[in-house]
This record gives C-alpha cells, structure tokens and sequence, in this order.
C-alpha cells in the first residue's frame, strides 16, 4: 500500500539557510548514485506505541511544510509511505524522492503479541510485499500471495531504523530487548546499516519541553541514550533524538531540524549500503570469473592514452582494490606530465596462493605523444593489438618493431591478441586532449574497430578535475565538470557515454576505500564483459 505525500519546495526558500536549510537542500536533492535502485527502503521498527508511525508523519510535514497525518497509528500493515516533491503549482510532473519509509506493527514482549522477529527478518531480504497483514502467532508462508519469492535490490530494505520512547521508565524491557537484538544481529550479517530515534523527548525532559534546542544539552536524554547503547549496541553517534509533531497546528524549525539531520543520516547510511553492495557483487563477478573459452588463459587488456594521463596508475589501483590494500607494481610518475613507461609491460594480479593469478591481464605502454617523434608509435600499438610484439619490448619513438627483433611474435595466437582496448585519460587536463593527440588516437581506435577489438575509455584524475568529487568521491554522476569532460571525450574520439567510466586512482592514499573501489570495479567489469565477448564472436 503506496502513500504519495508532497515537499512543498519552493516555501522552503523564504526560510533563512542554516543547518535546517542544508539538510533540506541535500533531501529534496538526494538520488541514488545506483541507476538500479528506485527508491531507498528504510525499515522502521521498535516497541508498540515508541512512535514509528508518529515519525514517518512528522518527516512527511517536514518535506510538506505543513502537519500532516498519512501513517496509520496502529502500524498492523506492512506499508511503504512515499514521498511527492513538486517541483511547480501545478503538481506536475510527479517527481517521487527516491526514498520510502516501511512502518510495520511493534514488537511486544509477549511472545505471542506484536510483530514476529522471522517476519522482520524476512521483510529485510524482500520477501515481503506491501499490504501484508501481521500475523502475531504464525510467521507468513512462502505460500502466501504477500511472499516475494524473487526479491530485487529495490524490495530488500537499506536501512533499518529503531524507535524508542524517551518517556518509559526503562528504555526497554528484557524480552523485547531479546527480540530487539535478534533483528539488529540478523541486520548485521546483511550489512544493513542501523540508526535509532530517540522520540518524545519533549515529555522525557522539561529543559527541553521549554526548548527543544536543549535536546543536545540535557542530561537526562544523555541518559537515555547512554540506556539504548547499553541495551541494544546502537553507537551513541547512530542515535538522533527527535520531537515528532504531535498537537501542533503548525511546523516549527526547530523541531524540523532534528527531523532533517537524522533524515539525512539514515539516507547517508543507505547510500553507503548500495554502494558497498555493488562493490560486492562486482567483486563477486571479478574473483569468480573464468574464460569461457577452453584455449584462452587470460584476456589481455591494452592500455594507451597520453602520457602521464593515469594508465600505470589504474593498474595498481586494480590490484589495489583486489588485494584489499594499497598496491604499487606498476611503475608511476605521479608528478611529470611526460611518459614514464618505456616497455611493453604485462601484469598479472594475483589471486589466492602465489603463482595463482586472475584470468586477465593488464598490458601497459608507452605513452602517447602529440610530437611525431616521442611516445609510442601507432604502428606499434597496431602490431600490439595484433599479438605481434611481446613483453618487454622496448619502445623506439623514431622506427617501428622489425619482424627481426626478437621481440617480435611472427606467428600470435588467441592468447597473443589484445582482447580489449581501453582508452586512458586525464580530466585533470585543460582540454581533454590536443589535436595532435586526438589523431594519433583516432587512428588506434580505427584499427582497432577493423579488428572488431571492444574498446572502453578510463577518465582519471576525477578528484583533481572537479573540487566537488575531491569533497566527496559519491558526488561523481552528479558533477557537470565531469560531465562537460565526458562528452568532450566523446566528441573527440567518438567514445560512447556509456562506455566512458569516471574513477580515481589510488595516489596519496594508504588504504583502500569503499567509494573508490566501487568505480574501479564497476569499470573492471565492463572491461572483462566486453573482452569475454569479443572472444565469444570470434
């Protein structure tokens, strides 16, 4: 059962910007950095009467502007309440914010009474369908036309929130603690992220009930708090104290700016779930991938791009990501803007046990040159894709490889070729690349398109290119600077959108990071699908 409220945007406007004004900013914003996911799921759950459903009306007047009362109070439904910002008088177009609230009936401590821990269990994996009708005594069947036996990323639940009176006198008794930690451990094993709100507190202080600007100041909600630590294990820093809207006629911005500062924590936790998701199954995908053909060992993956644009470094920051630490095999210049690279150099990366290695290979050369007689000769990066040079050549920019050098394949085999072509180049960079450069490249993707070699492009250096992507790394699809880059780069070359991958290379860091292995890996694994299926068509 969907419940559509509004955000009036623009009555926000008149109010002066503060923390209230960033928080709202950030909310009526907010989209999914994952194109897969619609809506965030943010499951509410806790003790009958703590004021869930009190909640989700009172985040839903804040983003109205005005007191409303959508969510039933008696909570016996498994119901997902939704929100409509309208961007215009008119209420159209219907613009839903990419995150829901999920209110379901309360835990009792009576064994037979309130929701069942299985249900909630299985309400966080998807397997539960909106209108679902709690059952205290029996947990829902597999049978029942409200299971999800298929749940997709869109069903599962992405963040769990607690809710807890302020106003009882224990925090919580023994058995719905019992009950209350075995869903926030069944959470944990699915790396769901958790919160509590702390709610009433207006009746469980009279410091605040005179001003509710004393919440962080009072010592008895620091009580109250420090009792749900104890009791559940949510960190102190998880726990937001809130006043729901209760008698009031009319929003208030104090109030408001509670509300918004755990709305915006609990969509902040979210995102980092689906995020880290995706770095899973992607890591997944890479660690468990195997050539589909019997004669190919390893894809072999070329690298070019102008010099000093990022190419060793993406390969050390592969191995990076799937070592788990920060790696630096491949030779690097972070500071000249002139080729470092010299050879014709493979990596393998390893996997497990030493000796074991990942069925791919990153192939690193010299940098291209927009001067004809430095970098790495076009005819050369030809005979490369071809399998005809072998590791460890030599780069000469005056004079192409001989087919008497010993370094020369005369006759290349399947696991000679070059399996996927991928383009290297910095967004740090004025413009995204010279002319000259731009022909020399030109010709390398036209020869490669003739061999029907899949090709990609890598734009690095994201963080030096845009001040908001170096604040926050998540903030990278949102940026018009690396956009404006990206289709610069499509011009220039011809490469599609879709096949332009934005990431930062490790550089000054000393461990790995979640937002950066993300983008690493998602562009790995277009790379290792395009490669599979050029094989595939041979």
């Amino acid at each position: 059962m969907h419940f559509y409220l509004s955000a009036l945007v623009e009555e926000w406007r008149k109010i002066p910007w503060g923390n209230k004004g960033n928080d709202w900013k950030f909310v009526s914003g907010y989209q999914p950095h994952n194109k897969d996911l619609k809506q965030q799921r943010i499951l509410i759950y806790g003790p009958t009467g703590s004021g869930k459903s009190s909640f989700i009306n009172s985040v839903d007047s804040v983003l109205q502007g005005r007191v409303t009362a959508r969510a039933a109070m008696d909570g016996i439904f498994w119901d997902s309440f939704t929100i409509e910002n309208l961007q215009n008088p008119e209420r159209k177009p219907r613009n839903i914010l990419p995150f829901s609230f999920t209110d379901i009936m309360g835990i009792e401590k009576d064994t037979e009474k309130g929701a069942r821990v299985e249900d909630i269990k299985l309400a966080m994996r998807g397997h539960i369908k909106d209108g679902y009708h709690f059952n205290q005594v029996s947990t829902i069947s597999e049978d029942d036309h409200k299971y999800n036996k298929i749940p997709t990323l869109n069903d599962r639940v992405h963040v769990l929130v607690c809710v807890v009176s302020a106003t009882t006198a224990n925090i919580l008794s023994d058995e719905t603690v019992a009950k209350m930690r075995e869903v926030r451990l069944a959470a944990r094993d699915m790396r769901i992220p958790q919160l509590a709100i702390l709610t009433k507190i207006d009746e469980a202080c009279p410091e605040v009930k005179a001003d509710i600007k004393n919440a962080y100041k009072s010592k008895r909600l620091k009580e109250k708090m420090e009792e749900l630590n104890l009791a559940l294990g949510v960190p102190l820093n998880c726990i937001f104290p809130v006043k729901s809207y209760h008698s009031e006629i009319n929003t208030d911005d104090d109030i408001d700016t509670l509300i918004l500062s755990a709305l915006r924590r609990i969509i902040h936790s979210g995102e980092d779930f689906v995020n880290n998701l995706d770095k899973e199954r992607n890591l997944q995908f890479v660690r468990g991938f195997q050539p589909h053909n019997d004669e190919l060992k390893q894809q072999n993956i070329l690298l070019y791009g102008p010099s000093g644009s990022g190419k060793s470094s993406f390969i050390n920051s592969v191995d990076s990501v799937l070592q788990g630490r920060v790696t630096g095999r491949a030779a690097a210049d972070a500071i000249s803007q002139y080729c470092f690279t010299k050879e014709y150099s493979t990596y393998k990366i390893q996997k497990g046990s030493p000796g074991t290695f990942y069925p791919f290979s990153f192939t690193d050369i010299m940098g291209i040159e927009k001067d004809t007689e430095k970098g790495a000769r076009v005819e050369d990066i030809k005979l490369a894709m071809r399998g005809h040079i072998k590791d460890g050549y030599n780069f000469n920019p005056f004079s192409t490889i001989s087919e008497d050098d010993h370094k020369y394949n005369k006759t290349p085999t399947l696991s000679d070729r070059v399996h996927v072509l991928v383009c290297v180049v910095s967004a740090a960079s004025t413009n995204i690349l010279s002319a000259e450069t731009v022909a020399k490249m030109r010709e390398v993707r036209l020869a490669a398109r003739d061999m029907r070699i899949p090709q990609l492009a890598i734009l690095t250096k994201i963080d030096e290119a845009c001040p908001e992507v170096k604040a926050d790394i998540k903030n990278v699809y949102k940026s018009k600077r690396l956009k404006e880059k990206m289709e610069q780069l499509n011009v220039a070359l011809g490469v599609p959108l879709k096949s332009i991958f934005p990431v930062k290379n490790y550089h000054s860091e000393i461990d790995t990071d979640d937002d950066i292995d993300t983008l690493i890996l998602s562009a790995l694994k277009q790379i290792i699908h395009f490669g599979e299926d050029f094989v595939n068509n041979l």
